[in-house]
């Protein structure tokens, strides 16, 4: 596609959310008369990924293929599921939330998500 937009990759990442806001809510939600450690516990995992990073579940060296649960069915490719994740990808890269598409780099010091990643087909029958 040609007329994908482009956005690099940026020379440091800095976060939007307001970390202190967070803890702050967290230390609200300790102190309240009825906990609720369900909820604490997952503010207390979403914080860590907010300051740490996800864990996007690839193991080094990434190359290897992985199906997560998210992953497009046969069904829903027939279906043009494609059309609208990569619409839903150039908006993300034309806003500037996501960088891409990364062409020529040496990517072995990256550790890639592979969204939208798929055994090749070619060869195969039927």
């Amino acid at each position: 596609m040609t007329n994908f937009p482009s956005c690099p990759l940026p020379s440091s990442v800095t976060g939007v959310v307001n970390i202190p806001a967070w803890d702050a809510k967290i230390t609200e939600l300790l102190g309240s008369e009825q906990v609720n450690k369900g909820l604490v516990d997952l503010m207390l995992k979403v914080r860590h990924q907010l300051s740490e990073g996800a864990d996007s579940h690839v193991s080094s060296p990434g190359t290897t293929l992985t199906q997560g649960t998210n992953w497009i069915s046969e069904e829903a490719r027939a279906d043009k599921a494609y059309a609208k994740v990569a619409d839903a990808l150039a908006s993300f890269t034309r806003s500037g939330h996501i960088a891409g598409p990364i062409l020529d780099q040496d990517c072995a010091q990256y550790k890639v998500n592979p969204i939208l990643a798929v055994k090749s087909l070619e060869g195969m029958s039927g």
